[in-house]
C-alpha cells in the first residue's frame, strides 16, 4: 500500500508523546491545553472533515470545543449528526490523554438539543473542560496503552481475518463503555445477523453511491488523490485504491460522468465484504437521538477505537447504515434487536496477514483549529 505520510499535511501525527512529568513541566496552562487539544485533533471523524476547533479561555483556565459548522456536509450530514459525533471523538481523545497524563477534569456539556446544526449557522460551542493535576493519579495500564494508541489509530477498511478470534475480555470491556453516558454498545458476532447486516450495508452504500448529490459530495469534495497536499479529505489509499484508480474516479466525477459500473459495484461491495470478514459488528444506541447524545456516542466510539488499537485490533466505521434512515428504521433495528436508532455502526477484527495497514488521513495544521 502506498504511503504518503511523510508529507507536510501529515505532520500532526508526528506529535511528541509526552509523559506525565514532561506534561506538567510545561510552563503555561495554555501550553497544556494546547497539547491535549493537538491530540484531540487526531480523532476519528466523518469524511476527514475535522469539523472542530478548540479555544483556550484564559479567564476561566479552560478549553472549549466547537463544531466548525463550515465543515458540516449538506448532502450526507443534513442534521449534523456525523459532525457532532466527530467532535465527540475529539473529546474522547482529550479525556484519554488527560487521564493518562495525571489530570482530573470537569466537563460541562453546552450543546443545545433544539438548535439546528448545519453549515448555515455560526460555529457551535458544545463543551468545556477544566483540568487540574490529580494527586490521586495512578497508573492505569488500559488508559496508558490507549493514550499511546492515539498516535497510531486509523481506519482500516481492508479484509479482516475471520478465523482469528478476539479475546472475550476485550469485547466485555468494549461493551461496558458508555453505560454511564446513556450510550449502549451492542456487539453482534453470530454469522446469521452479520450476513443480514452485510446485506443492509450493501444496500446503504449502493443508495449513497447511486445518489448523485451524495456521491458528488463524497468524490468531488472529500476523496483526494493519494499524493494530494490537501489537509482535509480522505486519500483513495484509505479505501484500498491506488493512485491510478483514485485519479480515474476523480476525473470521471469532475467531468460529470459518475462512477463506472464496475467501480460503483466494487465500492459498494467493500463494506459488505468488510462486515462478513470481521469478528464482530458494534452498534452504539442512544437513549435520546439528540446532539448531546451524539457527543456521548462520539466519546464512546473513540475510546473503543483506541482500546481496539491498543490491542492490535483493526477497526472501521460504517456511517451509511446509521444515516440512511429507511434502512436504519425498518431493517437495521430489528437485526440489532433494539427500538433505539443506532447512531454509529463499526466493525472490528484482526487484519489478514496479507493486508497492510491503511495510511493515516491528513490533518489541518493545528494552528488552524486552535484559538486563544
Amino acid at each position: 500500500m502506498e504511503n504518503f505520510n511523510s508529507a507536510e499535511n501529515y505532520s500532526a501525527w508526528n506529535k511528541k508523546v509526552l509523559n506525565r512529568n514532561e506534561f506538567w513541566l510545561l510552563s503555561k496552562s495554555s501550553e497544556r491545553y494546547s497539547y491535549l487539544a493537538s491530540l484531540a485533533h487526531l480523532a476519528a471523524n466523518s469524511h476527514n472533515t475535522q469539523p472542530w476547533c478548540f479555544k483556550f479561555q484564559e479567564s476561566t483556565d479552560s478549553l472549549q470545543f466547537y463544531i466548525d459548522t463550515s465543515r458540516v456536509l449538506p448532502a450526507s450530514d443534513m442534521v449534523g449528526r456525523q459532525a457532532t459525533i466527530s467532535v465527540g471523538c475529539a473529546m474522547g481523545n482529550f479525556e484519554v490523554a488527560a487521564a493518562a497524563l495525571g489530570c482530573s477534569f470537569e466537563k460541562t456539556v453546552l450543546i443545545s438539543d433544539t438548535k439546528p446544526i448545519s453549515n448555515e449557522v455560526p460555529p457551535i460551542l458544545v463543551a468545556e473542560y477544566k483540568i487540574s493535576q490529580s494527586e490521586a493519579a495512578y497508573e492505569n495500564n488500559d488508559i496508558m496503552k490507549m493514550y499511546e494508541a492515539i498516535f497510531s489509530r486509523r481506519v482500516d477498511r481492508g479484509a479482516y481475518d475471520h478465523d482469528r478470534k478476539i479475546d472475550p475480555s476485550i469485547l466485555h470491556k468494549i461493551q461496558l463503555m458508555g453505560k454511564d453516558d446513556q450510550v449502549k454498545t451492542i456487539l453482534i458476532s453470530d454469522w446469521g445477523r452479520k450476513v443480514a447486516l452485510a446485506e443492509l450495508q450493501l444496500q446503504a452504500d449502493s443508495f449513497v453511491i447511486n445518489n448523485n448529490e451524495f456521491a458528488s459530495e463524497f468524490i468531488n469534495e472529500w476523496m483526494i488523490e493519494n499524493e494530494s497536499l490537501s489537509e482535509l479529505g480522505m486519500p483513495g489509499a484509505t479505501f484500498r485504491l491506488n493512485s491510478v484508480q483514485t485519479s480515474k474516479i476523480k476525473s470521471r466525477f469532475k467531468n460529470k460522468l459518475g462512477f463506472e459500473s464496475d467501480d460503483a459495484a466494487a465500492i459498494a461491495q467493500l463494506g459488505k465484504k468488510g462486515i462478513l470478514s470481521c469478528q464482530c459488528v458494534g452498534l452504539l444506541t442512544l437513549e435520546s437521538d439528540t446532539p448531546s447524545g451524539w457527543l456521548s456516542a462520539g466519546i464512546v466510539l473513540e475510546k473503543g477505537a483506541l482500546f481496539f488499537e491498543s490491542h492490535g485490533i483493526a477497526w472501521a466505521v460504517h456511517a451509511g447504515l446509521a444515516e440512511v434512515s429507511k434502512v436504519n428504521m425498518f431493517m437495521l433495528r430489528p437485526i440489532a434487536m433494539t427500538s433505539k436508532r443506532p447512531a454509529v455502526l463499526f466493525r472490528a477484527g484482526y487484519l489478514k496477514a496479507s493486508e497492510s495497514r491503511a495510511p493515516h488521513s491528513p490533518r489541518l495544521a493545528f494552528e488552524k483549529v486552535w484559538r486563544e
